[in-house]
């Protein structure tokens, strides 16, 4: 599984359309096992989300994103979740052991806990 994260400061990025730079995070046994920071290839909106797939993301925890970008990246099987701007670390490690509160809106996720 590679995990993206619009990334920005050490954070999540709230701004997904926007985002400069992208934390990816490769995972066995649920486990973090690599993780590298890409820049969006220039592209912008759901041209990112072609950008992230063609880096092999399956899984996004990204801040804010509009229904036409959710809908991009549903068509591209990419699963995708919204949660809040804290560290981008901790938002993957609380998603890995269970703990971040998941949810399929477009706007906010918090952690359970």
């Amino acid at each position: 599984m590679k995990i993206a994260v619009p990334y920005l400061d050490g954070k999540v990025n709230p701004a997904f359309g926007r985002s400069r730079y992208f934390k990816l995070y490769d995972i066995a046994d649920g486990r973090i096992v690599s993780t590298a920071v890409i820049d969006n290839g220039g592209f912008e909106h759901t041209g990112l989300i072609t950008h992230l797939k063609n880096n092999g993301v399956t899984l996004a925890l990204v801040g804010n994103i509009g229904q036409h970008g959710a809908d991009a990246f549903a068509e591209a099987g990419i699963e995708l979740y919204t949660c809040n701007s804290d560290d981008a670390d901790t938002v993957v490690s609380k998603y890995l052991d269970g703990t971040l509160e998941l949810k399929k809106e477009l706007r906010g996720c918090s952690f359970a806990g």
